[in-house]
């Protein structure tokens, strides 16, 4: 059915483009008149002021916008104000001033004069997308998560081809904790660019706070093969792989971010745990030092020097940290509040410590440092024989690691299925002996055994204080071998392997060890390896190193369990079982 023509919606059409400025479309509404009634003489009265006033005034309106954006890009943001209240006067029906209006006082931070532009473009122009989405914009500076993305999803529901809507919504469903809503919109905004690089790297920071790292990673290299000087990504994939422990990875990442940027606090702070991790702790403690040279407010790096300076028991420069985070006036950040308390348990205040650690809010502080905050206060509970509450924080603590995301990379069933295994296998043979392969002339190690925290670190301190006694403690070499190995190994799996197959293995223990000291320094000296949980590796241990001695600490399996429990460590498949004390006394009793 032909739709009839109307020559009052033509002319209501033609009224309404002309107030909102759309001449053209105005023009075509008038010759549309013309075609059907040539003699129409408002059309052709209509179609004259549009061809000598407002086209005329388009041209000049346009010349105008242009001079106001030039103003807004030069950041001369005083006198773009000024001029766009002159345009508005002049062009009362054109959305785009005050919403560059709106982005001017969003820059100076003037975020109510923001909004209200933004609303007055909206009254002009009920449909602009681009309204909508600074609108939320503007929101979320405000911490007002929920406005900002009705704004978004509003400005997308004009424009659903808008990349920049859906991610700028993402970024406000990130803040409100709804991760798998934001992950699907940065998705959906790169299949609309599939070059948006910040949208790449918004996605890595939300699998980052989803605790899936490798996925993060991928992200992260995305946006940097769009971008190679992305310093951000760069910075940010750096302290993912700190979390997913490649420090050597991390290390790389970040050092290439600050020869792009080599004065932002946070990159010399991640890069500070990297070195930390990688055993180099002089430079860890320069890279702290060096992010709060840059910025001497930046709370992060203060925390994890007085953390490096607590593990490493040097409480006179862990006070001194604690006196300048105070002289720039950071004494009442949680963070400073946590490690004050930090030092005065450790200087056995502990009615101090506790007072400190109270007045620490839980919901101003990462879950680590609560996790950490709550494992002191219990520590400070049983020192001061106040057993139930000690018990109480203790089992709060374990809870929060339980809860993070990093304690998803570990699965404790695996570990204890392992175990079983090994029970299982070496349980089915009374003669499980072998035949030597080859003699090993360089080193054989004695490994000091056990369960962790059965007195084994006190030990290895007294043996290593003998000058002929070179030990080291808790290092991959076992881990490195099982890993060239690539199965449990079982009696049989042993059973197995050949010559070569045996000097693989020994070789992988050796290159590991070589890291941490040259082997021909070893030659006349007595090796320990210190790594309790090698109990479960001794059929390992006696396949590569048949002459291998061990040392076995034991303590009563009440105290070991409890005191696992009572400690946070940093997390695999075995130490995930302490989080939860009957799986602790479990993993005891396998």
């Amino acid at each position: 059915m032909t739709k009839t023509f109307s020559l009052d919606d033509q002319l209501k059409k033609a009224k309404k483009f002309i107030n909102r400025g759309d001449f053209n479309e105005a023009k075509l509404c008038y010759e549309k008149i013309l075609s059907k009634f040539p003699k129409n003489a408002r059309a052709i009265e209509g179609l004259n002021k549009i061809n000598t006033t407002f086209l005329k005034t388009d041209n000049t309106l346009k010349s105008s916008i242009t001079q106001l954006i030039e103003l807004y890009n030069k950041q001369n943001y005083e006198k773009c104000i000024l001029y766009g209240k002159e345009l508005c006067q002049q062009y009362p029906n054109q959305s785009i001033i005050p919403n560059i209006i709106g982005a001017t006082y969003a820059e100076l931070g003037d975020y109510q004069n923001s909004i209200n532009e933004y609303k007055i473009a909206l009254e002009i122009e009920p449909n602009n997308a681009q309204v909508f989405n600074n609108l939320g914009i503007t929101f979320k500076k405000l911490g007002d998560h929920q406005k900002a993305i009705e704004s978004f999803e509003k400005s997308i529901k004009i424009k659903n081809d808008f990349a920049e809507a859906y991610n700028n919504l993402a970024l406000s469903l990130k803040e409100d904790n709804k991760l798998q809503d934001a992950i699907s919109n940065l998705k959906k905004a790169i299949s609309i660019n599939t070059d948006y690089t910040e949208a790449f790297y918004n996605l890595g920071n939300t699998f980052t706070a989803l605790g899936e790292f490798n996925e993060a990673v991928q992200m992260f290299k995305k946006a940097i093969k769009l971008k190679p000087s992305y310093f951000d990504a760069l910075n940010n994939m750096g302290a993912t792989y700190n979390l997913l422990k490649d420090y050597k990875k991390a290390h790389q990442s970040i050092s290439e971010a600050m020869k792009i940027s080599p004065n932002v606090a946070d990159a010399h702070n991640n890069l500070g745990t990297a070195e930390l991790n990688l055993d180099n702790e002089d430079r860890a403690i320069q890279s702290y030092k060096n992010a709060i040279q840059i910025d001497p407010k930046y709370v992060m790096a203060y925390s994890n020097l007085c953390s490096l300076y607590e593990r490493s028991n040097n409480l006179n420069e862990f006070q001194k940290v604690l006196l300048k985070a105070d002289r720039e006036g950071l004494s009442h950040n949680e963070e400073i509040k946590f490690r004050k308390g930090q030092l005065y348990s450790r200087n056995k205040d502990f009615q101090n410590s506790i007072v400190f650690l109270e007045q620490v809010s839980d919901s101003k502080i990462s879950n680590k440092m609560k996790s950490e905050k709550y494992e002191l206060l219990g520590k400070d509970y049983d020192k001061s024989k106040n057993y139930q509450l000690a018990f109480k924080c203790f089992k709060k603590s374990n809870l929060i690691v339980k809860s993070s995301v990093e304690t998803k990379l570990f699965n404790p069933e695996k570990y204890l299925n392992e175990v079983e295994q090994l029970i299982q296998s070496y349980s089915k043979f009374k003669d499980k002996k072998w035949e030597e392969t080859t003699k090993n002339t360089e080193i054989t190690p004695i490994f000091l055994i056990g369960f962790p925290r059965s007195g084994t670190t006190l030990l290895d301190n007294i043996l290593s204080s003998h000058t002929n006694i070179f030990s080291l403690e808790e290092k991959p070499m076992i881990a490195n071998v099982k890993q060239a190995l690539n199965k449990i190994a079982t009696f049989e799996n042993l059973n197995e392997l050949n010559k070569i197959d045996i000097e693989k293995l020994r070789l992988a223990y050796l290159n590991e060890l070589s890291k941490y000291i040259s082997i021909e320094n070893l030659n006349g000296k007595i090796f320990i390896d210190k790594l309790p949980l090698s109990i479960i590796d001794i059929g390992l241990i006696l396949r590569i190193f048949p002459g291998a001695r061990f040392i076995l600490a034991i303590r009563h399996p009440l105290d070991c369990i409890l005191s696992c429990f009572m400690q946070t460590f940093n997390l695999n498949d075995a130490m995930a079982n302490f989080l939860d004390l009957e799986n602790a006394a479990e993993l005891y009793n396998r």
